[in-house]
């Protein structure tokens, strides 16, 4: 590690990371010699693919097309493009009581605005067209947002919805469905709350007995007196536009885990995604740990609203079984730095202290269906120079060529 130039004053821990130096020197030799022993098999060699990693299609944010980018790639010299176009960007703000009721949505296009199908099926057919360049479908998710603050006090606050995670090789469209995600309603939980949702339904009972009561009343008619029965409407409508709004308030009778209304949850919904998405038999990739993120926008009454994103660079250490973190772009990264906190994970793995390998380590993902025409893929590494559509991070892997489209398992790892 070369973090030990910053330790050289310390002889414990000079003596440890000459140990851990040792460790990691017979650990990038095994991976070597694993490397050559797959290379050095009988079949095909492998070969380098130069890859656009986190680009965006017209579905979510950028105006290009998947044939668009497809053509943009070849002509670049891009042989890959793994996607991440958003998978819900849906944002709301709702006053209590009836925050279901009372509220200001935003939403913008995305991958569940589409429909997953749909979305994998463009993807695999635009792979078709374009069998130069291999589209690989990816999402990229908001685990959790929270609010603070009030529009009453002029500081209400949207926090980390920014703080995102890619998503990648899930192997059937339901497993995207159900990514736990603020404001993803299938992901949603029931139970008691739900009941409690439903019980403005004792209301129905008491306004069918008002509307159908009647009541008498005694009228005067010159020497005589007359029986009037008519019936209390207005009691029972009430009651029942009470009961209405109350369920609509409720929909759909089921909670997300995480109350976005709520500060205090850290990195528990961001943890419980990557948890999700690897027992499904996908990857998941912090995007930009230490992108910065600060905005305020005016939106009439309810005045200025901040949303922002602080930088998370300890989020690495903080979760556990992911695959790899965006560590190249155009923002300053301290990640990687000696000593930095991505040494601090490799280090709690060589310790024991990490089950999962961190993101050098190598990751075993399957595949359940070809993602394009011979698409067999492994070994990641940083592509220094190469150019990519809309400069975004560029990344290499190796594939063999000629690699059949039967179902199977690919190995994939980061570097």
């Amino acid at each position: 590690m070369t973090g030990s130039m910053m330790w050289c004053g310390m002889r414990s821990i000079r003596r440890q990371t000459e140990q851990v130096e040792a460790a990691l020197g017979v650990l990038l030799a095994l991976l070597l010699w694993a490397s050559s022993g797959v290379a050095g098999t009988d079949g095909p060699a492998w070969r380098p693919v130069v890859t656009a990693f986190h680009v965006h299609s017209k579905v979510s944010e950028s105006g290009e097309t998947l044939d668009q980018l497809a053509v943009e790639a070849k002509a670049s010299g891009i042989d890959a493009i793994i996607f991440s176009d958003n998978f819900l960007l849906h944002y709301e703000y709702g006053l209590f009581p009836l925050r279901g009721v009372i509220r200001r949505r935003v939403e913008l296009p995305s991958v569940l605005n589409v429909g997953v199908d749909r979305y994998l099926a463009e993807i695999r057919a635009a792979g078709l067209r374009h069998p130069d360049v291999m589209l690989i479908p990816g999402v990229e998710v908001v685990p959790h947002y929270y609010w603070t603050g009030s529009i009453f006090s002029k500081d209400l606050t949207m926090h980390d919805a920014q703080k995102n995670v890619l998503v990648l090789g899930l192997p059937r469209a339901d497993d995207y469905d159900r990514l736990p995600a603020t404001g993803n309603v299938a992901a949603y939980e029931y139970g008691w709350p739900t009941l409690f949702g439903l019980a403005p339904i004792v209301l129905i009972p008491p306004v069918i007995w008002l509307l159908n009561r009647r009541v008498e009343r005694k009228v005067r008619v010159g020497w005589t007196f007359m029986i009037v029965r008519s019936r209390r409407v207005v009691p029972g409508v009430i009651l029942l536009a009470l009961a209405g709004v109350l369920l609509l308030n409720n929909y759909p009778f089921a909670s997300p885990r995480y109350d976005p209304y709520q500060d205090g949850n850290g990195l528990r919904p961001h943890q419980e995604l990557i948890t999700y998405v690897r027992e499904h038999g996908g990857m998941t990739v912090w995007s930009l740990p230490e992108a910065k993120d600060f905005n305020r926008y005016a939106y009439g009454r309810l005045g200025i609203i901040t949303v922002k994103t602080d930088p998370y660079p300890e989020a690495l250490l903080q979760t556990s079984g992911y695959t790899g973190f965006g560590a190249v772009y155009e923002d300053t990264v301290t990640a990687t730095n000696p000593g930095g906190v991505w040494d601090a994970t490799l280090m709690e793995y060589l310790e024991g202290r990490r089950g999962n390998p961190p993101p050098g380590g190598l990751v075993r993902l399957p595949i359940t269906e070809p993602i394009a025409p011979g698409s067999s893929w492994i070994m990641w590494k940083p592509c220094c120079g190469s150019k990519s559509a809309h400069r975004l991070p560029c990344w290499t892997h190796s594939r063999r060529a000629g690699c059949t489209r039967s179902r199977g398992e690919r190995t994939m790892g980061w570097s």
